[in-house]
């Protein structure tokens, strides 16, 4: 019986299954990503001891770091030196002409041809000269840690020496205090320090930067540090009290200059890494919740039908016998099965959509031996949420039947009363309808509880859509308004070090540029009670035109003369209010540099908030800075505008000064991010597939529902001669109709959903937008109106095997 059951409605059984299919699916890859990616970053923390705690201060003596280690609760602490230097990368490394150097001066410097060489930034790190670290080890991947005592050796970063072909023997030849250094490259190795190597929190991933591991007696030497460093790492024992042996630390630098301290959670790898592993599993949950409610909501509905039915057959099941609960049992298992249909090869297609996810994470971030993983806690979970689903909707639909007497049962079910629909109360409305079109509106508006229930599948899937695009919608924006609103400079260009107004009008008097305005830009902590968080501080002119601030309610924002403006997502997170007071603590000086430096800690009041969709900076106007750090007129940057056509060429020139650092084409940025979001575009295709099965399933069913109920309307306007088209017609209309209606509840609940995801994917770095753009609407309609068509033709042979004569003998 229950396989008659199956082949009978099979074009059902198998939309469901396909729904069931994509929301375990999803589950399933995205729960197997996210446990993987989870266990092998917390085990690659574990191995390599990655740090708890480090601080940055001008001058750490080795024996202040065997004081600090000597600190209750502290397990290991050691030295190091850090500091950013530069480069000039080539093209990259290809076929058997490449050069044996792959990075290297060039005396054709911000060329415009095909072998051009730009500018590139390098964090110099030092390592022992024997050993790898105690803490932040390193794998070696290829080549070896350094393996003569030849003191210019060097290892650098997976990634990056990936992108430039480099091997080892190549050399690296830098620029450090403006003197040229040639390392020679003896291993390429991977840190749990940088999973993902950025410059800065606002940086793409980019080739333009990497990792530089060098010997702790060659970075003394070169950057004039004698016997010393300027940070210190520290990871504490197991059940210490970090916060109190973090309070110690701290005062114990004070007197070497100490600038920052920094635990785990605020380390920036750490923290996107932290972020990728919650949204993986926020996705998780919400995305399958979706299908699974909406096959749940299809069961009920169809199995309500198939037993309204089959009442005359339960009727003689329970008068030979059968019990409400063998009856009940017949019904649950056919949704049983359905659930195992999907979800089974569901399990199978998971790991595979799983194991291209994974793969995605190992281009962007550094994770050794992260593989897929067979976790046979999630298999159990899908299969148990699949049938937990079915179950509830079947028992749910089927449970009236227990009470009904076998004689009661075997009757034919009486016809439920006509009633007038409020639409016939409109007497000019309802008299302008056709015959069809009233058949129509009386069929659903009669079949509330099925028409509701169509309603809020439909709506879901416009939400599903909704969403899926809405990530799209939001980072455009975001990314549009930072770069093309916000930022209007083409070029940004940092010094080497603080200087004058005098660097700034060599710099006007360039050919090609229009237009040069100051800006510094300084690391600064900010203090309100027990909260602290450090971000970056940057100074303008208060009539400049190259940044534009913006207030909550998008209006234009001027920079005051006094007191700070801080960014939004800032403010939320320390529950900061225009008009209170903070506390902001600055440093003056290069303590990667060894340079002489002050600290300055004073109480500022914030002036505003500005509205930032990327990034958490804060604001002054060069008056404010001024008083704020007891300073004249300086400069840490500068942003540049050129004339049209000459951004090139002004570019070059800038890379010529030796006190420019670095120099950044907006548009450049802008592209480099464009293509990491690449994978941003898929997701949205992949999704919209996913939801236009689920939409095909629910009209689908539907439909054959409404026919299944209205075999004898339906054979009788047959008869009266409607013909096989008019017939489609009519419940291509009504499905239409039921469109119609589900656009606008399914707008509604998209966009409260789409809140709701704002909510939960946005964080301190990164402020996830409500943006949905018309077209998001547009496409979301449109493409259920297309699930209705298709589902239409795929109903059609239904009616067309319709037995006129067999359909109207009465069963009784």
């Amino acid at each position: 019986m229950l396989l008659r059951e199956i082949m009978g409605s099979k074009s059902q059984f198998f939309a469901v299954a396909a729904v069931m299919f994509f929301g375990i699916m999803l589950f399933y890859s995205s729960y197997m990503a996210y446990f993987s990616l989870k266990e092998s970053v917390a085990a690659y923390y574990e191995r390599y001891n990655f740090l708890d705690y480090y601080a940055e201060a001008r001058n750490i003596t080795p024996e202040m770091v065997k004081k600090i280690k000597a600190v209750d609760g502290v397990a290991e602490a050691i030295g190091r030196i850090s500091a950013e230097i530069n480069a000039f990368a080539p093209p990259k490394k290809t076929g058997d002409n490449a050069p044996a150097g792959s990075i290297f001066i060039s005396s054709d410097i911000g060329s415009t041809g095909k072998n051009s060489i730009r500018k590139i930034t390098l964090r110099l790190i030092s390592v022992p000269d024997r050993n790898p670290p105690s803490i932040n080890s390193l794998l070696i991947q290829k080549g070896s840690y350094f393996d003569s005592d030849n003191k210019f050796l060097c290892l650098v970063n997976n990634k990056f020496a990936g992108y430039y072909n480099l091997e080892k023997g190549d050399t690296i030849k830098t620029i450090i205090n403006l003197k040229q250094c040639d390392f020679k490259l003896s291993g390429i190795v991977s840190g749990p320090e940088y999973i993902l190597a950025l410059k800065s929190i606002t940086a793409p991933m980019s080739d333009d930067f990497g990792i530089i591991y060098v010997k702790e007696s060659a970075a003394q030497q070169i950057l004039g540090y004698e016997n010393s460093y300027n940070q210190v790492h520290v990871r504490f024992k197991k059940g210490a009290d970090a916060p109190a042996a973090i309070d110690k630390i701290e005062k114990m630098l004070k007197p070497y200059g100490f600038s920052n301290g920094f635990d785990r959670d605020k380390q920036f790898s750490y923290k996107v890494i932290s972020e990728e592993i919650k949204n993986l599993q926020n996705t998780a949950i919400m995305f399958p919740s979706v299908f699974l409610i909406v096959a749940a909501t299809i069961i009920y509905i169809m199995l309500k039908r198939l037993v309204n039915n089959q009442r005359t057959q339960i009727g003689v099941m329970k008068a030979f016998g059968y019990t409400d609960a063998a009856v009940l049992w017949h019904y649950v298992k056919y949704a049983l099965i359905m659930a195992a249909t999907g979800s089974i090869p569901a399990i199978f297609a998971g790991y595979q959509l799983g194991s291209l996810l994974l793969g995605v994470y190992n281009e962007v971030f550094a994770i050794p031996e992260l593989y897929p993983v067979i976790y046979w806690k999630v298999v159990f979970a899908s299969v148990f949420i699949s049938f937990a689903f079915s179950f509830i909707a079947s028992f749910n639909s089927v449970r009236r039947i227990a009470g009904i007497q076998p004689a009661q049962a075997m009757r034919v079910e009486a016809p439920e009363i006509g009633k007038t629909i409020f639409l016939e109360k409109i007497k000019p409305l309802w008299n302008a309808f056709s015959f069809s079109y009233k058949m129509i509106f009386k069929n659903i508006f009669r079949n509330r509880q099925r028409t509701f229930l169509n309603i809020f599948g439909i709506s879901a899937t416009i939400m599903f859509f909704m969403i899926s695009m809405f990530f799209a919608d939001s980072i455009d924006f975001a990314f549009n308004s930072q770069f093309f609103e916000f930022q209007k400079q083409d070029y940004s260009v940092m010094f080497s070090k603080p200087t004058g107004r005098t660097e700034l009008y060599s710099i006007q008097s360039i050919s090609g540029v229009e237009r040069v305005e100051p800006v510094v830009q300084l690391g600064v902590e900010i203090i309100k009670g027990w909260q602290k968080r450090e971000t970056v501080l940057i100074g303008l002119q208060r009539s400049n035109k190259f940044t534009r601030l913006i207030d909550d309610k998008l209006a234009p924002l001027e920079l005051p003369d006094e007191g700070i403006v801080i960014a939004h997502m800032l403010a939320k997170s320390f529950g900061i209010k225009k008009g209170d007071m903070i506390t902001l603590k600055a440093f003056i000086g290069n303590f990667k540099l060894k340079e002489a430096s002050r600290e300055i800690v004073k109480q500022v009041r914030v002036s505003a908030i500005t509205k930032q969709y990327a990034g958490i900076n804060c604001f002054m106007s060069e008056k404010a800075l001024g008083d704020f750090l007891g300073e004249g007129n300086f400069a840490t940057g500068a942003y540049i505008k050129t004339e049209k056509g000459r951004g090139t060429e002004v570019k070059k020139k800038l890379l010529e000064y030796s006190g420019v650092d670095e120099v950044q084409g907006r548009l450049d940025i802008y592209n480099a991010f464009m293509d990491q979001l690449k994978f941003m575009k898929i997701f949205v295709g992949v999704m919209i597939i996913f939801g236009g099965v689920m939409g095909f399933a629910i009209i689908f069913n539907s439909t054959l529902i409404s026919i299944m109920e209205r075999m004898r309307e339906l054979a009788s306007l047959k008869v009266l001669g409607y013909t096989q088209y008019e017939l489609k017609r009519l419940l291509f209309m009504e499905n239409l109709i039921i469109c119609a209606f589900s656009c606008a509840p399914g707008a509604a609940v998209g966009y409260l959903m789409c809140e709701f995801v704002g909510y939960l994917f946005s964080n301190d770095m990164f402020a996830l937008e409500i943006v949905i753009y018309r077209k998001t609407y547009f496409i979301a309609f449109a493409l259920v109106f297309l699930c209705t068509i298709i589902a239409g033709l795929a109903t059609g042979r239904s009616l067309n095997n319709l037995d006129m004569v067999e359909v109207l003998k009465s069963r009784e």
